[in-house]
């Protein structure tokens, strides 16, 4: 009985961390291609922005780090911590536009801002999916232990 009930926990670990794995997936897919956004952002904020090299300086570099590392990257938190950074870039240089009413009357500037803000929608909403998902597969995975436990210690007995 108890070695049912495992096997049958064992094959829900299996699928949820399938449904993760997907998720994180699609999440980079995503994060791809708001990060190949900024590249919009970028073009049609050159003209404009005073100091435009130095402000993109960072993201640019960032942006740069994803690209190279993007292979080597096995860990998703690690993946997620550089996305972060570059983020937290986006969100100053949206900062540093919104005060250039030039840039506020481009349709451009305002096709790459509703993309953008879009994505990271999109992105927001997968991480929150993904981390239900790692909370049901963390809690599956402790009572599967707790059985597996009582299972070999009743047949140990």
């Amino acid at each position: 009985m108890y070695s049912v009930i495992t096997l049958i926990l064992l094959w829900g670990i299996y699928i949820i961390g399938r449904k993760i794995t997907q998720l994180e997936i699609q999440a980079k897919d995503i994060f791809a291609q708001r990060n190949d956004s900024v590249i919009l952002l970028y073009e049609c904020s050159k003209e404009v922005i005073t100091k435009h090299q130095e402000i993109f300086e960072t993201a640019l570099a960032i942006r740069k780090q994803i690209f190279v590392s993007q292979e080597n990257i096995d860990n998703f938190e690690a993946f997620l911590h550089l996305q972060a950074q570059f983020h937290h870039e986006i969100e100053f240089i949206f900062q540093i536009c919104q005060k250039h009413p030039q840039l506020l009357k481009d349709k451009y500037f305002l096709f790459t801002q509703d993309l953008i803000e879009n994505q990271s929608k999109q992105i927001s909403n997968i991480l929150k999916l993904r981390s239900r998902f790692c909370e049901i597969h963390n809690k599956i995975a402790r009572i599967a232990r707790t059985i597996g436990m009582g299972f070999f210690w009743i047949s140990y007995r």
